[in-house]
């Protein structure tokens, strides 16, 4: 059954109308039953009723799915802003990610740009000729794995760090003999 059967039986054209029904249904269905992943969606769901009204409800539906943290406000906004985009314009536009970090930059920006990426491909598979730039931001994810990874080999690890600063020589973990 589509979500649009469901939503013309419901008499509901809110997509988080509807997604609610399902969410007190299984829990009233079943006690035991996690629906923490419902409840983001729900957030999801609601934002895109307001941003994103012109999108059909099948669409918003989809968007409501995406692997996207709502506790990271950043890609958050990111994300509905995409979805505002492709609503009101058809396309979502160039990322801006693209020209905000690169494999030089801090690791947690990268690791940031790494899950807009991530975000982003998923969504362009789903909504076919409304994202694109997936060569551009396929190749930015190559990179950021490289530095993340390159930053990550550069890091001493923290007993290491601590015998350095001690002036003592980082022979092995608090053992004092040779690593072999």
């Amino acid at each position: 059954m589509s979500i649009d059967t469901i939503s013309s039986k419901l008499g509901k054209r809110r997509l988080r109308e509807v997604l609610g029904v399902f969410v007190e249904q299984l829990e009233l269905d079943n006690a035991h039953f996690a629906v923490a992943e419902l409840q983001q969606m729900l957030e999801i769901a609601a934002q895109l009723d307001e941003r994103a009204a012109p999108l059909s409800l099948r669409e918003r539906f989809i968007y409501a799915q995406a692997p996207v943290d709502t506790r990271t406000d950043v890609l958050m906004q990111q994300f509905l802003g995409w979805t505002e985009r492709h609503a009101w314009d058809g396309q979502a536009g160039e990322p801006n990610f693209l020209h905000d970090v690169d494999e030089h930059s801090r690791l947690d920006r990268m690791e940031q740009a790494l899950r807009a990426c991530t975000l982003w491909l998923w969504l362009d598979q789903r909504f076919p000729g409304v994202f694109g730039f997936v060569d551009e931001v396929v190749a930015l994810r190559e990179r950021l794995n490289d530095g993340i990874a390159g930053q990550l080999r550069a890091r001493r690890p923290l007993w290491q760090a601590r015998q350095a600063r001690q002036g003592r020589p980082a022979s092995g973990p608090r053992s004092g003999k040779p690593r072999r």
